[in-house]
C-alpha cells in the first residue's frame, strides 16, 4: 500500500467518526478519541501509529490502521458495541485488519482445548487476540459478512443470529478451525 492509500484510509477514518470525535495528528501518531455522550466524560480512546514511522513495518501499520477503522466502524453500526462482548469487538477488528495467528503455533489449540467465549470476554486476558481471528473467519466464511453486521447491531447476540448458544458456537468455529488448518 502507498502513503496515498493511507491518507485515503485516514480520510474515510475522519469522515466515517461523528462530531462527538477528535483527532489529534502528529508527524508519527494519529491520537483520537470518542466521547461516548453528551453528558457524561465517558471516551474511549486509543493511539494509532501511522505509517510515517520509519522505525515501524509499513504493512504492519496500515493493517494497525483497518484493525482501528474496523473498531470505528463497528461503533457507527452500534455505540454500545465496545468490548460488549469483547470477542466480537476483537474478532471483527483483528479479522479485518488481517492479524492471523498460525493456530499451530497454540498449544492449547493443538491440544484441542478452545477456549469458551466467556474466557475471551475478560479484560485481562490476552488469549482472545491469537484466537478471535478464526471466529470471525469461522463466521464469515459460514454464513457471511451480513451475519458479522448483525452481530455487531445486536451484541453478539448468538442465539439470535445463529440460533446457537456460545458452547455450541466454540465447538463449531473450533471444528472450522481444525478442518482449515489442519490441527
Amino acid at each position: 500500500m502507498k502513503k496515498l492509500d493511507f491518507l485515503v484510509y485516514l480520510s474515510i477514518l475522519v469522515s466515517s467518526c461523528n462530531h462527538k470525535d477528535r483527532i489529534f495528528k502528529t508527524p508519527h501518531f494519529t491520537f483520537y478519541y470518542t466521547k461516548l455522550d453528551d453528558t457524561s466524560m465517558n471516551y474511549i480512546s486509543g493511539r494509532m501509529v501511522t505509517p510515517n514511522d520509519p522505525k515501524q513495518d509499513y504493512q504492519n501499520m496500515i493493517r494497525n490502521l483497518i484493525h482501528e477503522f474496523a473498531h470505528c466502524a463497528s461503533m457507527k453500526i452500534n455505540p454500545t458495541i465496545g468490548n460488549n462482548p469483547r470477542w466480537l469487538w476483537e474478532s471483527v477488528a483483528i479479522y479485518e485488519g488481517d492479524f492471523p495467528w498460525d493456530p499451530h503455533m497454540l498449544p492449547y489449540l493443538v491440544n484441542q482445548e478452545a477456549p469458551p467465549l466467556d474466557t475471551l470476554n475478560t479484560m485481562t486476558n490476552t488469549m482472545i487476540y491469537q484466537v478471535v481471528y478464526f471466529i470471525a473467519q469461522y463466521i464469515d466464511e459460514t454464513f457471511g459478512k451480513s451475519v458479522l453486521k448483525e452481530l455487531i447491531q445486536n451484541n453478539g447476540d448468538l442465539n439470535s443470529s445463529l440460533h446457537m448458544d456460545g458452547e455450541e458456537f466454540r465447538r463449531k468455529w473450533f471444528e472450522f478451525v481444525k478442518k482449515k488448518y489442519g490441527i
